[in-house]
């Protein structure tokens, strides 16, 4: 064969390897889409965006399971980020890319281990959530971005972190500059942000974002004795001011 003909294949083959790596690539990501369980959506305030109270962290995983979610953004405003190490729950850190293919392990895990402190990871691990955002209080946010300085797989700005972490990929962010995927979340809102935040605040910012949501859930979190009554209370304001209507108490 001729250099002629040579450099002919190999642009060739070449051009081919990329067409069929977009086309992998695009598939892929038809199929995640596909995969994504929703429910009818609307900012806050709408009745697509229904409310429910719930008392505990466990109640909101299980109503999230029950409801049939996978793939999902979940977007947890608290306190502060309880980090995790997975080795306690028996799983080798993984520092590939997300999905992770593992099996059976994520259910096994979830009925060994599932906490009031953990039920994040746990929603990521088995498949609930394909991401976690964060709306954290100013001591939360600090404690965060002080990790994130020493961690690998991760890119800072002002008043916002992102990583990854076994896998799964994370934002966080104080309520003043919060911004809100395209799509709708599962938003989650814990009594424990008001232990620092007022909820004027907080509702001023979910609701001028244009967050959209098909469920929110409200949690008390009255396994964590140290949140005082007041920031329950706030909890309460919260949704008047976000003109949520909870539709009951788990």
């Amino acid at each position: 064969m001729s250099e002629r003909g040579s450099t002919r294949t190999l642009v060739l083959l070449s051009a081919a390897m990329v067409i069929f790596s977009v086309v992998v690539a695009w598939g892929l990501d038809l199929h995640g889409r596909r995969a994504r369980v929703y429910g009818a959506a609307g900012p806050l305030g709408a009745p697509e965006a229904g409310a429910l109270l719930v008392k505990t962290p466990l109640d909101a995983y299980r109503l999230w399971k029950e409801r049939g979610y996978r793939g999902r953004i979940i977007l947890y405003v608290g306190e502060r980020w309880a980090r995790l190490d997975p080795s306690e729950y028996n799983i080798p850190p993984v520092y590939r890319p997300y999905p992770l293919p593992l099996y059976n392990l994520p259910r096994e895990r979830e009925r060994e281990f599932l906490d009031d402190g953990n039920f994040l990871f746990m929603a990521a691990l088995n498949g609930i959530a394909r991401r976690i955002d964060a709306v954290l209080a100013p001591s939360g946010f600090a404690g965060i971005s002080a990790q994130a300085r020493q961690a690998r797989n991760v890119s800072m700005e002002k008043g916002h972190v992102f990583h990854t972490h076994n896998g799964f990929p994370r934002n966080f962010y104080t309520a003043a500059t919060f911004r809100p995927p395209a799509e709708p979340v599962l938003l989650y809102v814990g009594a424990s942000h008001f232990k620092e935040e007022d909820p004027e605040s907080l509702a001023r910012t979910l609701t001028s974002t244009g967050l959209r949501s098909d469920l929110v859930v409200l949690c008390a979190e009255e396994n964590d004795p140290s949140i005082p009554p007041k920031a329950r209370e706030a909890l309460l304001r919260f949704a008047d001011l976000a003109a949520l209507k909870p539709a009951g108490q788990r």
